[in-house]
């Protein structure tokens, strides 16, 4: 009985030998919000199961580091992967430590879905969207802030991306006023390359924005 308690005791210590990934409850997900994907993070990388076999997976992260006891330090990093092992996981490798406080975006291409994330005891905010605004039909978006990161995911069409700042570029006022006036034709394509943005939003579109004030996360499907 002792023998048989140590082998498991070891096979736990090898398993978990070499990573410190662990995985996270901080997920939310459209269209599927039940999806069986899950998120790990480890010291400089991020593991993601259950993605559809051989997709491909485009992604973004934000985060904020503290600096002298204040956040003022912005972390972004973007790319994409392909599940060329058919495995349905990628693992996402970030040149320096992932902030605790960050949040990851991630779209399974094929599978069509999209997925917001951050390190597991992180503070996890999910901002209801408004749907005055967040509406088929839409050609701007009005969101209050100082910085927004917009990911528009469209159906067997494309992605596309927008870095706004207050007054600046991706800000259609030009005005530094805490009031972002984000315009569809400003997103740039992230997957295909090259790809305009369509003119407005529309029925079936995803859309994931993300706070840099607050990480606060808006993860939409637009309604007819």
């Amino acid at each position: 009985m002792q023998a048989v308690f140590l082998r498991a005791l070891l096979a736990v210590f090898v398993l978990n030998t070499g990573t410190s990934m662990v995985e996270t409850t901080n997920l939310s997900s459209l269209p599927d919000s039940s999806s069986g994907a899950r998120v790990f993070y480890g010291d400089s990388e991020v593991r993601v199961d259950g993605l559809t076999p051989g997709t491909r997976v485009v992604w973004f992260a934000l985060g904020l580091e503290r600096v002298a006891n204040a956040w003022s330090s912005v972390v972004r990093q973007r790319g994409e992967e392909v599940d060329n092992d058919l495995d349905g996981s990628l693992t996402f490798e970030s040149p320096q430590k992932i902030p605790r406080s960050s949040v990851w975006a991630f779209v399974d291409v094929d599978g069509e879905q999209v997925y917001a994330s951050s390190p597991s005891g992180a503070r996890f905010r999910l901002v209801e969207a408004d749907r005055t605004r967040f509406r088929k039909g839409a050609r701007r978006l009005l969101l209050q802030g100082t910085s927004w990161d917009v990911l528009w995911f469209r159906k067997q069409q494309g992605i596309w991306q927008l870095t706004s700042k207050d007054g600046g570029p991706g800000d259609r006022d030009g005005v530094g006023n805490r009031r972002m006036d984000i315009s569809a034709d400003d997103f740039v394509a992230r997957f295909p390359e090259g790809r305009d943005p369509p003119r407005s939003l529309e029925a079936g579109d995803i859309v994931l924005a993300v706070n840099r004030d607050s990480l606060g996360v808006t993860l939409v499907e637009i309604t007819p």
